[in-house]
């Protein structure tokens, strides 16, 4: 009896599904790498129980609570002060999976996702239909076909399955939580005391771990060689000319297969014309990035690229 796996799969404008029928007796593989350099799904569903789960911070967790699930965003943001059932909570930097872990013997049909708030919409999704050693169990897996990750919000997941023949269901719903350890309060003020003598010396050779945007036009693709930053630096300094904001930063890793952002937290103007963007604990693994900056400026609104390269020093 032969099996048919399908998986979806981004070709530039398109979504286009590879659909391949493997014989009951091969002895092909059924490991499904999944996306984003993160580990394989067979790997972290290993030692998980049967039911709902999520993919974060690269490990597995079981989804509590969340079904029967909410049907939109009023009842998702009222929860248990309306009388509602709560939903299943996450917090964590990244959600990069939903997905249903099924008993051996049980087939996984399909699983959609759907954000209940901020604002309700459909979410295109890859799909991963896979076999978890050694028991055989079957799991089927949900991740964004566009930006790598779930971001804050809350979720309705739905999957159907067969068992014995019987088509069966099931949906819950769950919320996602930013996941940020804040820093050492004193240390903005420190780096701010630093950065505030060299705010006129794009030269700097202070070799403080700050980015100068000459203009509100000004994107490059090169890392500007006055700029030092290192892997182990926990904030970064943006630096504009009089009369420019910064209104959004995101940060990006260059050559990474499905880049997602990296979770940062800024402070636009934190003092006049300097942005403090804190980086991730343990900061920043060494490799080149883009900064993506919107800038506010008395011509209007424009959005700029800036390469930063993090170093070890």
């Amino acid at each position: 009896m032969a099996v048919a796996r399908g998986i979806d799969v981004l070709l530039g404008p398109r979504i286009v599904r590879l659909v391949v029928t493997i014989p009951s007796a091969s002895a092909t593989s059924n490991r499904v790498s999944s996306p984003g350099g993160q580990p394989p799904f067979e790997t972290v569903l290993q030692s998980l129980e049967l039911g709902p789960f999520a993919i974060a911070d690269g490990g597995a967790r079981s989804l509590v609570a969340g079904s029967p699930p909410v049907v939109d965003e009023r009842e998702a943001w009222l929860g248990a002060a309306a009388g509602l059932p709560p939903v299943a909570e996450i917090a964590a930097r990244q959600v990069t999976a939903f997905g249903m872990l099924l008993s051996p013997g049980e087939e996984p049909v399909s699983v959609e996702v759907r954000r209940l708030a901020p604002g309700s919409a459909p979410i295109k999704t890859g799909v991963n239909i896979l076999t978890v050693e050694p028991d055989q169990r079957r799991a089927i897996v949900a991740w964004p076909a566009i930006g790598s990750v779930f971001h804050d919000g809350a979720f309705h997941v739905a999957a159907s399955w067969t068992s014995g023949g019987a088509e069966q269901t099931a949906s819950w719903a769950v919320e996602v939580q930013a996941s940020i350890p804040p820093s050492p309060l004193n240390a903005p003020l420190d780096a701010m005391s630093r950065w505030i003598g060299v705010l006129d010396q794009p030269v700097n050779h202070a070799r403080e771990p700050i980015v100068f945007i000459p203009d509100a036009t000004a994107s490059s693709d090169e890392c500007s060689p006055s700029t030092t930053i290192t892997g182990s630096d926990s904030l970064l300094g943006i630096v504009v000319p009089p009369q420019i904001r910064v209104g959004r930063v995101r940060m990006v890793p260059l050559d990474v297969i499905r880049s997602a952002d990296i979770a940062i937290r800024y402070a636009p103007d934190a003092i006049p014309r300097l942005t403090v963007v804190a980086l991730p604990p343990g900061g920043l693994p060494v490799r080149d990035y883009d900064l993506f900056l919107t800038l506010d400026s008395p011509s209007g609104e424009t959005r700029i690229a800036q390469r930063v390269c993090v170093t070890d020093g």
